[in-house]
């Protein structure tokens, strides 16, 4: 109703205050200034009160204290016309893609998760599996030799040469005669023949007998360097291929069925032997070069006859090559060199056929089988 001019608005019973009371909130805003907004509970189920600065601020110290540090913008000079509607805030949405990406990124947390969980189990069953060696010499372990599916020979730095059951958890089963340098070649004989090949860098090559291992069964002296390089004949019997270094570069045969040092061939190669393999594909034997005082023979892979004829060179490497290994059917060559490359040579294509002996080729005339890079190793 109106009363003298003036407008009084009771709030309606039960919304809020005593029926035809004065709200008591609007009452204060009025009195303070500001014009007030009021969302009906119907809509929102609570009493939402925003408020903007009016033209009944009439100062501008009335307008600075309707605004706050914390709202939005800065206060309005005075004068200035007010926005019908009070602007909110509103929380942004997330986009489509943003969602997606989440849920990628949620899924490769979950597959990470369970690829460690796998990891981990498969670590433990392979845990049961390791066996600690242990106690065989002094220094590390610089070389190995598999005899069997649980025979395994060890040489260490100190110059000791120890034979261990991988079955056994402790020391090694036996011991060696001790080099006078580090051990740095080994070698099992084929099936059939308990005998184990080492070399050292004493210049030396011992042959022991691994069923009485006290005493080396033949010392081979005629090398000048290091022995690193040395395997077994798989198709002849106590046949044994050693290598000398740098300094030495000779490749010999020996017998070793003998009870005294004998000889079967001997070349000089012109560069350090780093690694000896027989190929039984086509009979001949497998040597890698490193260093050499002729450039014409370092940083190759040489193939010869079992008497020792040359039959091919093969170059590749732009560095020396330290390690060599055949495939078991001995039709290909794999060697690692300094110039972290891996290559892999086709061997049996090489040569004469039938396993027959071909003319030696020239010092100087070199076969070149292309290499293939796998890859880098560091």
């Amino acid at each position: 109703m109106r009363r003298g001019g003036w407008q009084h608005r009771t709030s309606p019973p039960g919304k809020s205050g005593k029926p035809g009371s004065l709200n008591n909130s609007n009452a204060s805003a009025v009195s303070s200034g500001k014009s007030t907004t009021s969302t009906p509970a119907s809509q929102s189920g609570v009493s939402i009160r925003t408020l903007s600065s009016s033209a009944s601020v009439s100062s501008a110290e009335g307008a600075a204290a309707a605004w706050t540090p914390g709202s939005r913008g800065k206060p309005e000079p005075p004068g200035a016309k007010s926005s019908s509607l009070p602007s909110t805030p509103r929380a942004e949405q997330p986009s489509k893609a943003s969602l997606a990406a989440a849920e990628v990124e949620a899924a490769a947390e979950v597959e990470a998760t369970k690829a460690t969980a796998r990891a981990e189990v498969s670590l433990a069953a392979a845990a049961d599996l390791v066996t600690s060696l242990g106690g065989g010499g002094e220094g590390r372990a610089s070389s190995l030799s598999w005899g069997g599916p649980h025979e395994l020979a060890a040489g260490f730095a100190g110059g000791a040469v120890a034979i261990f059951d991988v079955r056994r958890r402790g020391g090694a089963a036996c011991t060696l005669p001790a080099h006078r340098g580090e051990v740095c070649g080994l070698r099992f004989a084929p099936d059939g023949v308990a005998q184990l090949a080492s070399g050292s860098n004493d210049h030396t090559v011992r042959v022991c007998d691994v069923r009485s291992p006290r005493a080396a069964r033949l010392e081979l002296t005629a090398h000048s360097a290091a022995v690193k390089a040395l395997d077994f004949c798989p198709w002849r019997r106590h046949c044994l291929a050693t290598g000398g270094g740098t300094t030495d570069g000779s490749l010999r045969i020996w017998d070793t069925g003998c009870a005294a040092e004998r000889e079967l061939q001997s070349v000089a190669t012109g560069s350090q032997v780093s690694g000896v393999r027989w190929s039984v594909a086509r009979r001949e034997l497998v040597t890698s070069h490193g260093f050499s005082s002729m450039n014409s023979t370092s940083n190759s892979v040489r193939l010869w006859r079992p008497n020792l004829l040359p039959v091919a060179q093969l170059t590749g490497h732009r560095g020396r090559v330290l390690h060599l290994a055949v495939s078991p059917d001995g039709g290909t060559a794999l060697s690692a060199g300094s110039d972290e490359t891996l290559r892999f040579w086709k061997i049996s294509s090489i040569g004469g056929a039938g396993g027959q002996a071909s003319p030696p080729l020239p010092e100087a005339l070199s076969a070149r089988c292309p290499g293939l890079e796998l890859s880098r190793i560091r």
